[in-house]
């Protein structure tokens, strides 16, 4: 086998070794959290103004880097379903920039939970669309223009939706999400629930689509989320905000928020991929 046979996409008639390294932080992450919730003391670690740091550089930056991308790709193709991603990462970024600054307020640990899980509902909505209509091969729904008029609206109402509801949350005008050493209330157990189901969703439509159209982003893009819907599942046992048993889930403090999957969404599509325009039915 020749040398120019093998390519890092996979495209060429060798071993695509890195799909297979895409996969394997699935089954790893599940053993970790395994692993971290029967060794659990209970205990509370959370270091100053660590939620806020890690929040920030790993699910805001990198979420708004892909939401800008969308942008730039919505500009130039008119295709709704790559607007839908935009608005989802904006969502999934800007509430996860609000729930890591509201943890030192009053009340922080309740804020942080009511805010990133709703951001995180709202933005798996977006994404759930923007799956279905990529999977249907929907070139068709466009808007052949005023595409920076539907940026300049859209990007900011989500934003704007977002701190409505975190001002809402900390006015004590929506019912708790959480009770520091008791848990979660039963509405937070159903927004979450609902964002996690429908994280699954986006991601299994998403690699669906990469299977159809040999789309490099897409499938990078369902991984991640299926990586995501793992973290969000680990939250669900969470007691104390801060505590080692949800030192993997995404939203909430935890010491190595390094595995955060967003991270791979633009490294991955972008470098290996080609850019959003790329992102064809």
């Amino acid at each position: 086998m020749r040398a120019d046979e093998m390519t890092i996409s996979g495209q060429g008639k060798g071993f695509d070794w890195l799909r297979l390294l895409a996969i394997l932080p699935l089954p790893c992450l599940v053993i970790l959290i395994i692993f971290f919730a029967y060794t659990d003391p209970g205990n509370v670690i959370e270091p100053p103004y660590l939620l806020t740091v890690l929040n920030l550089v790993f699910l805001t930056l990198i979420p708004f880097s892909i939401a800008y991308l969308a942008g730039r790709s919505f500009s130039s193709s008119g295709q709704i379903s790559i607007l839908l991603i935009g608005c989802g990462m904006t969502a999934f970024g800007f509430g996860s920039l609000i729930a890591g600054l509201l943890i030192g307020f009053p009340g922080g640990t309740n804020l942080t939970a009511a805010v990133h899980n709703t951001g995180s509902l709202l933005a798996s909505i977006f994404l759930c669309a923007s799956g279905f209509l990529a999977l249907q091969k929907a070139p068709q729904l466009k808007l052949e223009k005023y595409h920076g008029f539907y940026l300049a609206f859209i990007y900011p109402a989500v934003i704007i939706f977002i701190a409505i509801f975190a001002f809402a949350a900390y006015g004590k005008m929506i019912p708790p999400f959480f009770i520091q050493g008791e848990g979660p209330t039963v509405l937070r157990q159903g927004i979450l629930g609902a964002a996690t189901v429908l994280f699954a969703i986006s991601a299994v439509v998403f690699i669906r689509v990469s299977t159809r159209t040999a789309s490099r982003f897409t499938r990078w893009f369902g991984l991640a989320l299926m990586l995501i819907t793992i973290g969000m599942c680990a939250i669900f046992l969470q007691k104390s905000v801060g505590s080692r048993r949800l030192v993997l889930g995404p939203g909430s403090p935890r010491l190595d928020r390094q595995g955060s999957p967003v991270p791979w969404m633009p490294v991955f599509a972008g470098r290996y991929g080609g850019n959003l325009p790329g992102f064809q039915y």
